[in-house]
């Protein structure tokens, strides 16, 4: 299927539910006032001391939290989608919602996104409640609800991939397996993200995984758990590279191209034919920390999509003979999606294509 223009994301599309707070600044605050006055008068006898430290500190907040709270869309394939679409990119997106969700469907039609193979199904929305406390955010998930949002009673026709160019999986997931099934027939460029949230076991990633993918992209955060591995110490270099080779040895049976990254340490791609790249981050002052892991993702594609044309293209270029070709093509995605990462991280919103490449010229990697 060669002549396709867009990039089909498959990910979930959920609600976020915002609560913008002070709750883990006073926290934090609080507790260290209390451990503070105790050491000073009294000397820690157990690790319970601590604990009833911090559980009074935690009772002694406010019951009800006063907070600035709102409702937008969420979910690894909406923040990938609208990511790419900003950058100029076609982009159709590929999900299950809920009854209760329409309205999603109308925004996503409104930003140019291809909603034709978006799936209702009568349940509940998922719907995630985020705590923003900047730069603290943590995020309250529901993996029952969002297992149900699957394809299992739904055909998938391959007029889905029609006109498709890239395929990107945000992240890989059982509840995706019969997309991935299809697309290991279909000759589209495959890119997926691994997260901890859906796979915990290498076993599980090598029994959906069953081809040899384009791109892979992962946090080696994750990676560690799902490996059972540990770095004692996390600013030596030298041994986050020599876990990411170890790790490595295992994920190139399901990726040509791996990028991982690991927060202020940057990314570190890793492709055949022995290609190795470290890409430094863009130091920024963090705003918000949500959606910075798509939108590197999606921001690397959206590169790629404008220098490779099809996947025979990319295919040529796995051969030994194109191996520098790769590896300038593969360094100018990775600091493409290094930018628009910490345009992320310091805005909270994803950039168009003006506001990165104004971004890019005012900031250097470092």
């Amino acid at each position: 299927m060669n002549g396709g223009n867009k990039v089909l994301i498959v990910g979930e599309c959920h609600i976020d539910l915002y609560y913008k707070n002070s709750f883990f600044s006073d926290l934090i605050e609080n507790s260290s006032k209390k451990l503070m006055d105790f050491s000073q008068n009294s000397d820690f006898q157990s690790k319970d001391d601590l604990k009833n430290i911090l559980q009074e500190t935690i009772l002694d907040y406010h019951k009800k939290i006063e907070s600035s709270s709102f409702i937008k869309r969420g979910g690894n394939g909406n923040n990938s989608a609208e990511l790419l679409v900003n950058l100029g990119i076609p982009v159709k997106l590929l999900t299950v919602i809920g009854s209760n969700a329409s309205w999603m469907v109308s925004e996503l039609q409104d930003l140019g996104i291809d909603v034709s193979s978006i799936y209702l199904l009568d349940k509940p929305t998922p719907i995630s409640t985020i705590i923003d406390d900047p730069p603290i955010t943590k995020i309250l998930v529901a993996p029952n609800f969002k297992r149900e949002m699957n394809f299992d009673n739904i055909t998938i026709s391959n007029e889905v991939f029609q006109g498709v160019k890239i395929i990107f999986f945000t992240p890989i997931a059982e509840k995706f397996r019969k997309i991935v099934h299809l697309v290991e027939k279909i000759e589209i460029i495959s890119a997926f993200s691994i997260e901890l949230q859906k796979v915990k076991l290498y076993s599980e990633l090598k029994d959906l995984s069953k081809f040899k993918m384009d791109i892979l992209f992962s946090n080696l955060k994750d990676l560690l758990e799902i490996f059972k591995k540990e770095i004692k110490d996390s600013n030596d270099i030298q041994a986050i590279k020599e876990m990411i080779t170890e790790i490595d040895k295992d994920l190139h049976n399901h990726s040509y191209i791996r990028i991982y990254t690991f927060g202020r340490k940057g990314s570190f791609i890793r492709a055949d034919n022995d290609i190795s790249l470290d890409i430094p981050i863009v130091p920024v002052k963090v705003l918000d920390q949500t959606g910075a892991g798509d939108t590197f993702a999606a921001a690397f594609l959206a590169k790629l999509y404008s220098i490779v044309e099809d996947k025979n293209k990319l295919f040529t270029l796995y051969q030994q003979k194109n191996r520098e070709n790769l590896l300038n093509i593969l360094k100018e995605c990775g600091e493409f999606s290094t930018y628009a990462a910490a345009y992320r991280l310091n805005s909270g919103k994803s950039p168009n294509k003006k506001e990165l490449e104004k971004f890019m010229k005012n900031k250097e990697l470092k």
